[in-house]
């Protein structure tokens, strides 16, 4: 009895050894255990990130090599001085409280082959594959159909300066877009039928117009604003909802105005946000790449009017711009 005792607790021991060492300028926790040998990026405060970072599948300490599989809680909270993260296929766990400080950053991969998450069509953003949830984004981040959730603070602090909300989402959780301050137009294709949480789009000041195509105003919290709202919003919806929307406490209360969608199809408009500009451009190249990836206007996109999108549109809509 007393041999199995003592070998329980020596198994137990190897089980949970754990070290914590800084690897190529990156902090890890070490563990080994009966199934091998593996790593989570940790939080260290003598630790800090800039410019490109790349977290290795492997790293090595000692002799050994160990697969980086997680990231821990706070382990990545403060990428502020980052401009490109790129995750590789083994990082199967990423626990909460990271991405929140991500001023810089402008580009986001995750290696092809991960079971967990994805950066699908070059989104710019790690989506938890099976929830179709997106954790983080970027500056450069475009949201593609499919996407239902975002996790909280998943765009906040980001230098987005317009985006579109695709029809399958269904809610905007708490403070997603939050500190985004040169966030100016916001498309939501659906009907969001969770509706939009707390702070979602707090400190939002640059914010002018939104484009909302629900028939049904969309549940507002009353601080889904930021606790002292934001001034001059102008609420763009369908013609025959606007008596729904001027009705609606929520809606009425946060924007200065509130108008009719502008007619679709206005050529160049590739978004559908109703004007012709960068995100059109940006919003064509993503289709050529991957036409499952954008909300996307084909009809307005396609400029030479020959039923496909090439390059020739692009440059089309880039003449629109330039006039």
């Amino acid at each position: 009895m007393k041999k199995a005792i003592l070998t329980m607790f020596a198994a137990l021991l190897c089980a949970t050894a754990a070290t914590a060492e800084v690897i190529d300028g990156i902090s890890y926790r070490l563990s080994k255990n009966q199934t091998g040998n593996t790593a989570a990026v940790k939080r260290d405060s003598k630790v800090s990130y800039s410019g490109e970072l790349i977290i290795p599948p492997t790293v090595t300490y000692d002799g050994e090599t160990y697969t980086v599989t997680a990231i821990d809680s706070y382990g990545l909270q403060d990428i502020s001085m980052v401009t490109k993260l790129s995750l590789p296929a083994t990082v199967t766990y990423i626990a909460s409280n990271n991405f929140i400080w991500k001023n810089s950053l402008e580009s986001i991969t995750v290696a092809e082959g991960n079971p967990t998450y994805d950066s699908r069509g070059g989104c710019n953003a790690i989506i938890e594959t099976r929830e179709n949830k997106l954790v983080a984004g970027c500056t450069n981040t475009f949201i593609p159909e499919g996407i239902i959730y975002f996790a909280d603070g998943a765009l906040g602090g980001t230098g987005l300066e317009t985006i579109v909300i695709p029809k399958s989402v269904v809610s905007i959780g708490e403070d997603v877009f939050s500190g985004c301050e040169k966030l100016t137009a916001v498309t939501i294709l659906g009907s969001l039928a969770e509706g939009i949480d707390e702070g979602a789009f707090s400190g939002c000041r640059a914010l002018t117009d939104i484009y909302l195509y629900a028939e049904t105003p969309p549940s507002l919290d009353s601080e889904s604003f930021g606790e002292d709202g934001i001034e001059g919003i102008t609420l763009h919806v369908p013609a025959t909802a606007i008596e729904a929307y001027n009705a609606d406490d929520g809606w009425s209360r946060n924007c200065e105005s509130i108008v009719p969608l502008p007619a679709t199809g206005t050529k160049g408009d590739a978004d559908g946000n109703g004007k012709v500009d960068i995100a059109d451009v940006a919003a064509a190249i993503s289709y050529i790449l991957d036409p499952q990836t954008v909300p996307f206007d084909k009809e307005a996109a396609d400029m030479d009017g020959n039923g496909s999108i090439d390059i020739n549109d692009v440059k089309a809509i880039v003449d629109i711009i330039l006039k």
